[in-house]
């Protein structure tokens, strides 16, 4: 059997949480033999960072889907059904205003950190994408 369509995703639910997080900032300067590991005003030491946790916004997904594998009848009315699939995402379902995890050290206060959006500081896009294997089985006439 083969499949080709699109697929159209709903984010039902959606949350994320840190705890108990710690940041190390060290640096190494070879040409003065100098590990920096404690200057926090400079942004070098341990830094604990306040828990933080939301629910990002995303929106609706639609995505290219393509299937392909095999049907084996094991009765008169039982079937079972074997294949890969390859689901590619045809929009952006990422929100750029939304803050997920991630920090930041502004210049004239390195040891202050601030959160930005982890996505948009890794992509300019997100989309969904799954490859996988199906195994279904089947009530037929």
């Amino acid at each position: 059997y083969a499949m080709a369509g699109v697929k159209i995703g709903l984010p039902l639910s959606c949350k994320y949480e840190a705890s108990d997080a710690t940041i190390t900032n060290e640096a190494y300067y070879p040409d003065y033999d100098n590990w920096l590991t404690d200057q926090e005003f400079a942004g070098y030491g341990k830094f604990d960072i306040a828990s933080s946790e939301g629910d990002p916004k995303y929106s609706i997904s639609t995505a290219l889907a393509l299937e392909t594998g095999v049907k084996w009848n094991v009765g008169k009315v039982i079937a079972v059904y074997t294949g890969v699939y390859f689901d590619y995402g045809l929009n952006d379902i990422s929100s750029k205003s939304d803050p997920f995890i991630s920090y930041t050290y502004p210049n004239s206060e390195p040891a202050k950190f601030t959160t930005n959006s982890a996505l948009a500081s890794a992509a300019d896009k997100v989309n969904v994408m799954a490859v996988g294997v199906k195994v279904r089985l089947a009530l037929v006439k």
